[in-house]
């Protein structure tokens, strides 16, 4: 039994047999954004064939499937495989919206880390240390009021 994701990536090179050949996919780039609709819904239909077939089967074989249920399955299915199975998608791995979101967030919470870490060590460069060891402070002559070693 052949399972779900190797139906959708057959079905895919199935609908670009089916093609002209100068508008054959490129498998390079994501195929969901290469495909209408219509095309879609082929893949989709070749899936529900399969599954008819017995060609592939059911996560879950004990549920009864009623004809709009399985429709409904292949049609996320499909969908799922089209975003995730890295032959479809240009090679690249599938990353979740909330994942991409978090990276971009780690991103400017770094660059933020970044930035306040340069501004510490350009104050640090700047500020004075006495003979006692204590760094002057930007407030002016703050240290000189209690230090006997300061010399402004």
């Amino acid at each position: 039994m052949t399972s779900q994701k190797e139906i959708v990536y057959e079905a895919v090179q199935w609908l670009d047999k089916q093609r002209l050949l100068d508008d054959k996919l490129d498998f390079s780039k994501p195929i969901r954004e290469q495909i209408s609709n219509e095309e879609k819904q082929a893949v989709a239909r070749y899936v529900e064939n399969a599954f008819r077939c017995g060609t592939t089967g059911f996560s879950s074989p004990s549920h009864n499937w009623t004809e709009f249920d399985l429709h409904k399955y292949v049609v996320g299915l499909t969908n799922n495989w089209l975003r995730k199975d890295i032959r479809l998608n240009g090679g690249q791995a599938y990353t979740t919206q909330q994942r991409r979101r978090l990276q971009r967030e780690f991103h400017r919470v770094d660059d933020a880390l970044d930035s306040l870490e340069s501004t510490v060590k350009a104050g640090l460069k700047a500020a004075k240390i006495c003979q006692c060891g204590a760094k002057h402070t930007n407030f002016p002559n703050h240290h000189s009021t209690w230090c006997d070693m300061y010399k402004g």
